[in-house]
């Protein structure tokens, strides 16, 4: 299992997917950061702080390798699948699942350290901006810079549970379909579909906005941004709900993978066949 992890993460490492992820990340977070100054020198804010700006361009990079990652997750098994290289792989491996295993988790592994990568150039970005300080409302502390890198900890650890989850759901379309255009489709497609449904107004027919895993996405560093404002706001019991959230997800939709990763014909096209798995 190590050995298929190295082997599939230095692949990685060699596609060009990598590096455009890396410097579309950079720009985004740039632009950010210029936004965020023009928008607090249009509204006439006194103090752009120097933790807002962290939050801001932080989470503009992370929904940039989300991005990236998801589509390139959706198309990893179904592009060797297509072009039969996936074929001549499991012919030399005795268990199939160590493969599908090895490649979700070197895109973790990628997944945790883009976003680390984002966390510094953010950092670089909050130091250029001004001094890592306490907010103040007049002489009165709101919130400590102690209290503030605890929560922005918090809020990169607990970012870590959707990107794994997303992981899986990308990983569970690309060993659907046959068709890695049609694998990026779905894969998209529901995470539109389930977003557009956690803002609607359906709370009366079920509790969408506490259950589903695209509500709870974007929850902490949206939290931390708010905290670096002076705002209030609380992790609970939100924390929960995207800890379990990410939890039930991941592992249903990877372990379904494997399942289907394991028979002989999993590569059958379309939905069909998914269906007939089940029946």
């Amino acid at each position: 299992m190590k050995s298929i992890i190295q082997t599939e993460f230095r692949h990685l490492l060699t596609l060009k997917w990598v590096r455009w992820t890396f410097l579309s990340m950079l720009a985004v977070e740039i632009v950010s950061a210029i936004f965020l100054v023009k928008i607090t020198q249009v509204q006439n804010t006194s103090h752009l702080s120097a933790f807002e700006m962290l939050g801001f361009t932080f989470r503009s990079g992370f929904y940039t390798v989300l991005f990236f990652l998801f589509g390139n997750v959706a198309i990893s098994i179904a592009s060797e699948n297509n072009s039969g290289v996936l074929k001549t792989i499991l012919s030399l491996l005795p268990n199939r699942g160590d493969y599908l295993t090895g490649k979700c988790l070197a895109h973790v592994v990628l997944g945790i350290g883009f976003t680390l990568a984002a966390l510094v150039l953010s950092l670089i970005l909050g130091f250029l901006s001004g001094d890592f300080s306490c907010f103040l409302e007049g002489t009165y502390i709101i919130i400590s810079s102690g209290d503030l890198w605890k929560s922005l900890f918090l809020a990169t650890l607990i970012i870590i549970f959707p990107l794994i989850a997303g992981i899986s759901i990308a990983l569970f379309f690309s060993v659907l379909c046959r068709n890695s255009g049609m694998a990026v489709i779905l894969t998209f497609g529901s995470f539109l579909a389930l977003s557009l449904t956690g803002f609607s107004d359906l709370t009366l027919i079920f509790d969408f906005n506490n259950k589903l895993l695209t509500h709870y996405i974007s929850f902490p560093l949206n939290t931390f941004i708010a905290l670096s404002k002076g705002l209030p706001s609380t992790w609970k019991p939100d924390i929960f709900y995207l800890i379990f959230g990410s939890i039930l997800y991941g592992g249903l939709f990877f372990f379904t993978s494997l399942a289907l990763f394991q028979r002989r014909d999993f590569s059958l096209n379309t939905l069909i066949y998914f269906m007939s798995f089940y029946l």
